[in-house]
């Protein structure tokens, strides 16, 4: 299997994981985020070192940014008192060692319209109120699909 093939898998993977533990347990499993951080960083700098050495800063310029996204995210959720878990947000920082800044950023745009619009619907369901709270990594993974079906339908 191919190294490109392997970063498209590993984060499918990884939120497959962690999917199953938010809706079980409201909780992301620090120990898939290290190996799957590890994973990727490695993974990058064989294929990018190794195999296009041309495109090794670039690609570690994307990844970083990637991760500093995340890590945004984990200052927001510091900030907001834990609107935004921060099991949500260290997802978002292992994400960004495989997807880069704007695919990340692609990712997350589509989780926060799926999520949105599952929140609305509740709400106009009555089956939720404003204070509920949405399991998040789940609608990651569903984003993260989608991103990968534009890559491989339309060639982006």
């Amino acid at each position: 299997m191919s190294g490109l093939w392997m970063m498209r898998i590993l984060p499918l993977l990884f939120l497959g994981i962690n999917t199953a533990t938010d809706l079980r347990k409201r909780r992301i499993s620090l120990c898939s985020a290290a190996l799957f951080s590890i994973a990727g960083v490695v993974l990058l700098l064989y294929l990018h070192m190794v195999k296009e050495p041309a495109a090794a800063m670039e690609s570690i310029r994307d990844m970083a940014f990637g991760v500093l996204a995340g890590v945004l995210l984990l200052l927001l959720s510091l900030a907001s008192d834990g609107a935004i878990g921060m099991g949500d947000a260290l997802v978002s920082i292992v994400m960004g060692f495989y997807l880069g800044l704007w695919r990340l950023l692609a990712v997350l745009m589509g989780s926060f319209l799926a999520c949105g619009m599952v929140g609305m619907l509740l709400l106009w369901q009555k089956k939720a109120d404003r204070k509920s709270r949405l399991p998040f990594v789940p609608f990651m993974l569903l984003s993260y699909l989608g991103l990968l079906c534009m890559e491989v339908i339309l060639g982006w």
